[in-house]
């Protein structure tokens, strides 16, 4: 018997997501010429908004790019294979190279704001890691806080650079490494890394070997406990589960526990070495437990980095300082969006260029 063609119960459901084939779509602009009918003047009108001289790309098209070059380290030959069989669009490499680089020239002078907002933070913290410019080592600093991070590339590693940043400034807290020009930040007060500093200890835990050396690997490993005990306090008192009596007796507490261990008599070697450098920085060894907005690492500003120290590993490095300037204030855009929220690829579109008529049904805005 043949089944009903209508009616029926729906049983089951399945969905398969899939993406529609992407093909490039070319906007054309006329210029007419219009003549007065009554004194025969021509009259030639301009283009719209976003078929300037600079460039034959559109605003998605390049902060496309500029997104899976520099944020996803796809190098420029690369690319080429992607605009090619993902988007179908024949693209040459230096096309592409010139239209990454007008966007980030376009995104200076947001950095040069977002480092006026790090400048004036009452806690920034700082890192920096190699680059190669013109085949050349440079550096790459990061001046960072809880909600921007300012990033530049510079020829020195020298306290010049922070204070060249700082421009007079003084913050309350400096949180960094202990690489010599960061201390030399002048800030009211400093705090040091202690996840360095933990690494260091446990070198000295490992390298403190034999009966001779049991004391020193002692101290080694009791100051690393400390240290934990005291980013555990902090935790806990974050979390809300010591009140403020129960928390000021632990951090008084800790305070002894280091003085004590700094006193304490140690043979030379390892231990030794590491009692004598927190002899030297004692005030930048607690300060996060006094100060509820200063981190005890500078793990943010290593985060910050990482994404450079990669794209540097792809790349090789930037042909010329220009590059090199112009993807800092790339990642100072980019960073900070990330810190706060925001759509990377919509700060990219934006600073692109005017949206033209293909992009405007996407309603594109900035949170």
């Amino acid at each position: 018997m043949a089944l009903p063609r209508v009616g029926g119960t729906v049983v089951a459901r399945r969905q398969v997501t899939e993406l529609p084939p992407v093909r490039p779509v070319v906007i054309a602009a006329q210029r007419l010429r219009v003549r007065c009918r009554r004194c025969g003047h021509g009259t030639v009108g301009s283009y719209p908004e976003g078929f300037g001289v600079s460039g034959a790309f559109g605003p998605r098209l390049v902060a496309t790019a500029t997104l899976l070059h520099e944020e996803h380290h796809r190098a420029s030959a690369r690319l080429v294979e992607v605009f090619g069989g993902v988007f179908g669009l024949r693209i040459s490499e230096g096309a592409l190279v010139e239209a990454v680089g007008r966007l980030e020239q376009a995104l200076i002078p947001a950095a040069a704001v977002i480092a006026g907002e790090v400048r004036a933070a009452p806690v920034i913290g700082s890192d920096e890691t190699s680059a190669r410019v013109d085949g050349r080592n440079w550096w790459q600093w990061v001046f960072q806080t809880d909600t921007a991070a300012y990033h530049t590339i510079q020829r020195r590693r020298n306290t010049e650079v922070v204070l060249t940043f700082l421009n007079g400034t003084i913050p309350r807290c400096w949180t960094s490494d202990l690489w010599k020009p960061q201390p030399g930040a002048g800030a009211v007060c400093y705090q040091i890394c202690l996840a360095h500093q933990l690494r260091d200890l446990r070198y000295a835990s490992q390298a403190e070997t034999g009966e001779a050396r049991a004391a020193a690997r002692a101290w080694a490993e009791a100051l690393a406990a400390l240290r934990r005990r005291a980013i555990h306090t902090r935790h806990e008192q974050q979390a809300g589960r010591l009140d403020e009596a129960a928390y000021a007796a632990a951090v008084t507490a800790i305070e002894a526990a280091c003085d004590t261990l700094l006193a304490q008599p140690l043979t030379a070697g390892w231990s030794d070495d590491l009692q004598t450098r927190y002899q030297v920085h004692r005030r930048g060894l607690l300060t996060f437990l006094h100060q509820a907005d200063v981190p005890p690492t500078n793990n943010a500003s290593e985060r910050s980095l990482r994404p450079s120290v990669v794209h540097r590993k792809v790349t090789g490095g930037f042909r010329s300082e220009v590059f090199a300037q112009g993807y800092a204030a790339l990642r100072t855009v980019t960073d900070t969006a990330r810190k706060r929220g925001h759509d990377v690829f919509v700060r990219l579109l934006h600073a692109a260029g005017p949206v033209l008529p293909i992009t405007t049904h996407y309603g594109v805005a900035l949170p």
